[in-house]
This record gives C-alpha cells, sequence and structure tokens, in this order.
C-alpha cells in the first residue's frame, strides 16, 4: 500500500495542487462529517475537479469552496441530504444485489446446480446423523459469515489507520455487515427478546426446530444459500484495496 505521502503525491499530480490545498478539501470534507470511504473520495474528487477546472485561475481554494462548492449542494445541509440520498441508493443496490444471488439458486442453471449439490451433501450428512447434521450446520451459517464481515470490517480500518487516512470505515462493509448478522437478529435473537418479554423465559428457535425432523433439511438448505450469498458479498463487495489516491 503506498505511504501517506506517495498518495499525497499522487493527488497533487493528478489535479495539479499543492499540499497546502489537499489539506483543505481534506479539512472541508471532514467538517461536513463524511467519514465513510465511498463518500469521502467521491466528494473530495469532485471538489478538487472543480477546482482544476475554474474559469477565473485567480480565484483561490478556499474562495472557490465557499463561492461556488457550497452553493452548488445549498449549503451544509444540501451535502448532507446529498450524502444520504447516495446511501439510499447504495444500499438498495446492495440489498438487490444480494437477493438476485439468493433466488438465483432457483432460478439459473448454475444456481439449481449449486442447489443440488447442496441438497445432496446435507441429504447424505442427514443420514448419518439428523439433529447433529443440523446443529453443526446452523451453527456454522449463523456465526461464519457475521466473523468473516467483521473480519474484514476490522482489516479495513486497521489498513486505514496504517496509512493514516481521513476515514475509517466504509458504507458497503457496513451493509454487507448488516445482510450477514440478519440471520441470527431475525430467527435466532427477535423470537428469543419476545419470548422474554411475553413469558420471561428464554426461546431458541433453532431448539424448537430440532424436534421435528422434517424441518431439519429444509431448513440447513436455506440457511447453507443464506451462508452461502453472505460469504459472496464479503469475497466480492468488501472494500479491502484501498484507493492509493486518498
Amino acid at each position: 500500500m503506498p505511504s501517506v505521502t506517495q498518495r499525497k503525491v499522487s493527488i497533487q499530480a493528478r489535479f495539479g495542487m499543492t499540499e497546502r490545498e489537499v489539506r483543505v478539501i481534506r479539512n472541508y470534507v471532514l467538517k461536513a462529517d463524511i467519514e465513510e470511504m465511498e463518500f469521502y473520495e467521491e466528494l473530495f474528487d469532485h471538489i478538487a475537479s472543480s477546482y482544476e477546472h475554474r474559469l477565473d485561475h485567480t480565484q483561490r481554494l478556499e474562495e472557490h469552496l465557499s463561492e461556488v462548492i457550497t452553493p452548488s449542494f445549498g449549503g451544509a445541509a444540501g451535502i448532507e441530504d446529498m450524502v444520504l440520498a447516495q446511501k439510499r441508493l447504495r444500499r438498495a443496490k446492495i440489498y438487490k444485489h444480494a437477493a438476485q444471488h439468493f433466488f438465483s439458486f432457483f432460478t439459473t442453471v448454475s444456481g439449481l446446480a449449486k442447489s443440488l449439490l447442496l441438497i445432496t451433501i446435507l441429504y447424505l450428512l442427514s443420514i448419518l446423523d439428523n439433529t447433529n447434521v443440523f446443529s453443526t450446520v446452523s451453527f456454522t451459517i449463523f456465526l461464519l459469515p457475521a466473523v468473516a464481515a467483521y473480519l474484514m470490517q476490522w482489516r479495513f480500518k486497521a489498513k486505514c489507520r496504517a496509512s493514516e487516512l481521513p476515514y475509517k470505515t466504509s458504507f458497503t462493509n457496513r451493509i454487507i455487515f448488516l445482510i450477514s448478522i440478519m440471520l441470527v437478529g431475525l430467527f435466532q435473537g427477535l423470537p428469543d427478546i419476545l419470548s422474554r418479554i411475553i413469558y420471561g423465559n428464554r426461546f431458541s428457535t433453532l431448539g424448537y426446530f430440532e424436534q421435528y425432523d422434517f424441518f431439519i433439511l429444509p431448513l440447513t438448505f436455506i440457511f447453507a444459500i443464506y451462508s452461502w450469498v453472505c460469504l459472496s458479498l464479503i469475497q466480492h463487495r468488501v472494500q479491502l484495496k484501498l484507493n492509493p489516491n486518498q
């Protein structure tokens, strides 16, 4: 990964800016409370490009920010609205991609082949020991995607910190992490919380379904696909290669 000095030189070369101007834009973006990588880089590049192509080349950067950039967004509130709108678009895109990937296991040739492979393996294992297969696979499915997503986020933050980058997180990573823990929350956590509130007793959804053999294979199959989708998202969507220009 390039050093801090190398990144500064790269930015200066791209936009013909001084180190002071790079620092001014960086502070402006951070002052707007933008801390996710995607939105920081997008706004930074927008400002740098706008300043590079300004009509009046006698105009200083601070003047360009106050007279051109801020008014173009409608003030600080406009920048916040822009970021929120971009977050909604990105969130919807990631959710759509995850849903399409999940349903592709039932609607595409390659997906059906993967489904057949999964159901065959689970069936062979269930012949040996139904309950043990359900418990083991469920435990792995529940934990593996969330743990993997958490480790990816931790690695990203560590790289940001080591490179002294102005951001420490990625919006894409956060959404994928949310998807990865969603099954645990909705299937296991929520019923347990409701049971404690209503009845004062703990409730295990997995333990409940383990009592019925005919639920085991279908559930482990669906959970396995869910885990496959989450791990695929983590592999392909998590931002690990940091932009060397920032």
